[in-house]
């Protein structure tokens, strides 16, 4: 009995030992500067780095290469590749993790996303490529080409980059989840240098397309393209992206003092310890926000000096008319 019980412990060791070996193979093609294959037919450079130090400050910093890669990776060179997909993980209903999916409710983002007509609809009978990406300096994934179709299917990878994906909650200060979420939308949506498959150029441009907004270029800087076009509810993660007008959803669901922001751009910067009576001062660190960051004593003098003239002229008016009253009676 104790022979088998140190035969498992030894198979369990190399295992482990197994799998980060493989793990090192991995890293020894994908991690480093100067990580380049090329496309056997046009003989094109490609870029190939993993850039590990934003891979183990994301979510999936424990994963395993091959829990992703699934087929096709095993040997160099890589040939019949297949790749798990966000939803070929997740939610993940009996794996360790499931507490950590439940909030996010995958089956509801699932069906409101394949209810978008531009990301999905217009797609879904497309050939599915695997999320390959490339490290910017930024941090952000940049496509790798080589071998992609001319036109694909539009996956949650596209947007959700899986080698570098954080949460919000771990992202935490509105200014970075800013710059996280609008980065993969002005992949596809620019003025002139979007490009690729699912390129979506603004015409005329993105200042024209927003016009209706006042103050349009604040706009398009303070705040995420998902905070107007997804509809806005109490849930903290949306993606029905409706269209046209549809997507306006109206000034005062930012522009008042239940400002839905706080709920979603700012729900995990604190409030700052001295509000100086302003309302959503976490706001404040960022930017003036007309109508969410209305000042409470300011208010209240406004409240009280409109109510002593209201008292004041209807005394006065009172006064009048006693004042005639009497002279009639005379």
């Amino acid at each position: 009995m104790a022979g088998l019980l140190v035969l498992a412990v030894l198979s369990t060791v190399s295992d482990a030992q197994a799998r980060e070996d493989r793990k090192l193979q991995c890293m020894a093609c994908h991690a480093g500067p100067d990580r380049v294959t090329h496309d056997e037919k046009t003989g094109k450079a490609q870029d190939i780095r993993i850039r590990m130090d934003e891979f183990h400050a994301g979510d999936h910093a424990e994963t395993h290469c091959l829990e992703c890669h699934k087929e096709g990776f095993e040997v160099y060179p890589h040939s019949r590749m297949k790749t798990k997909t966000c939803m070929g993980c997740h939610p993940r209903e009996d794996a360790e993790g499931a507490e950590d999916d439940e909030p996010y409710e995958f089956e509801r983002i699932e069906e409101e996303y394949e209810g978008t007509a531009k990301h999905y609809t217009k797609y879904k009978d497309e050939e599915e490529y695997c999320c390959g990406t490339s490290a910017t300096e930024d941090g952000r994934g940049t496509t790798i080409k080589i071998g992609r179709p001319e036109k694909e299917r539009f996956t949650c990878e596209h947007c959700h980059d899986p080698h570098y994906f954080k949460s919000t909650k771990q992202i935490g200060k509105a200014q970075l989840i800013l710059k996280n979420d609008n980065g993969p939308c002005l992949e596809c949506h620019k003025d002139d240098a979007a490009e690729g498959p699912l390129e979506d150029r603004a015409e005329p441009s993105m200042n024209l397309a927003h016009d209706y907004l006042p103050h349009v270029e604040l706009h398009l800087e303070n705040t995420r393209c998902i905070d107007c076009h997804t509809t806005v509810t109490k849930e903290t993660v949306t993606h029905d992206l409706p269209e046209g007008m549809e997507a306006d959803q109206g000034c005062n669901t930012c522009h008042s003092i239940d400002s839905i922001m706080t709920s979603r751009l700012y729900r995990y910067q604190d409030e700052p310890d001295r509000t100086l009576g302003f309302h959503n001062a976490a706001m404040l660190t960022d930017n003036y926000n007309m109508g969410a960051n209305r000042n409470r004593m300011t208010d209240w003098a406004t409240y009280i000096i409109v109510g002593l003239c209201t008292l004041i002229i209807l005394m006065h008016g009172g006064l009048r008319i006693v004042e005639y009253l009497k002279t009639k009676g005379k």
